[in-house]
């Protein structure tokens, strides 16, 4: 299958479409038999032969190809359902969230809107599975699909991404941190906010020194980008608003009270018992600082000051 991933993956090939149903089922198979993560061993094996340290992936060959030709799948479309889109009635607020200020908008844009829906069962049965390759595979399909589910079934994935972040495995929880970051980038609606601090805050107080660290660098993540789900316009993009806008801006009170929430992520992180949670905090203070901006400048800078004199050397 790895071999013949071009083809499978090829979003203009009649025959790999007929066949897309089939692999996509056979792969869940392969990798709910996967109990002991051995695709990924021997995939992280081959990947630094000759020397060259390559990136390893948590996914293993199976984990990847399926998340390849979900990526590369057209947009998910079945005959006739452009035809069906353009009569749906869609939310004219979730409209304008997606599309902003688009004059025409066609069958095919509100497609895209619930394009992913019908792969969310593909997560489902991935996520109860008692294999870890399945549960982390289930986490890295979240980024491909959440800006085509509609708000339904993003709560539905919420409760996948959720339960994955208390999983009783490390690397599951490890993997949904990355999958966290991925997500906060694609997030224009204030309902999802609560959730990611949230989301935030459980990694905070993970039993796993490494999940912690993960914490901080989550919580400058969301600073960076979710003041942009206030705007509620995708158009724009996660990076157009940055900081804290200014006072007579409307959303001014939501970014403040975003920033309030989790900059107690941080100074709690740097009052860590774990010398490698203290030092992630050390490392990441600039981007945090970045990512608030001045006003919050001397509280960051009192962390700094006390991180100065820290017991570890590494840290200091």
């Amino acid at each position: 299958l790895q071999r013949t991933r071009t083809f499978l993956a090829d979003p203009t090939s009649p025959p790999a479409a007929l066949l897309r149903g089939e692999v996509i089922a056979c792969l869940c198979d392969i990798l709910d038999a996967d109990t002991d993560m051995k695709l990924a061993d021997e995939e992280s094996s081959s990947s630094t032969q000759g020397g060259s340290a390559a990136p390893i992936t948590d996914l293993g060959s199976a984990g990847s190809l399926l998340k390849l030709i979900v990526l590369n799948c057209p947009i998910m479309r079945s005959p006739g359902c452009e035809m069906l889109s353009s009569h749906e009635h869609i939310d004219e607020e979730e409209l304008k969230r997606r599309f902003g200020g688009m004059h025409s908008i066609s069958g095919t844009d509100i497609h895209r809107l619930h394009a992913g829906n019908r792969f969310l069962a593909v997560v489902h049965r991935l996520a109860a599975s008692r294999s870890t390759s399945a549960r982390i595979t289930a986490c890295s399909l979240g980024p491909v699909l959440w800006s085509h589910l509609d708000f339904p079934h993003q709560l539905q994935l919420r409760g996948v991404i959720t339960r994955a972040l208390h999983d009783v495995e490390v690397i599951v929880r490890k993997s949904t941190a990355t999958v966290l970051h991925e997500i906060a980038e694609l997030v224009f609606d204030s309902r999802c906010v609560p959730w990611l601090v949230l989301m935030c805050e459980r990694a905070m107080t993970d039993p796993e020194p490494l999940l912690r660290s993960a914490a901080m660098t989550l919580t400058w993540h969301l600073a960076d980008h979710l003041p942009n789900a206030f705007l509620g316009d995708a158009t724009k993009g996660s990076r157009y608003l940055r900081r804290l806008p200014s006072r007579e801006d409307p959303i001014f009170p939501d970014v403040y009270l975003l920033q309030c929430k989790l900059l107690p992520v941080a100074t709690r992180l740097a009052e860590d018992r774990a010398p490698q949670v203290r030092l992630a905090v050390a490392a990441q203070c600039d981007r945090l600082c970045d990512a608030l901006g001045d006003h919050w400048s001397s509280v960051i800078i009192d962390v700094l000051v006390a991180l100065l004199s820290d017991s570890d050397e590494r840290v200091r």
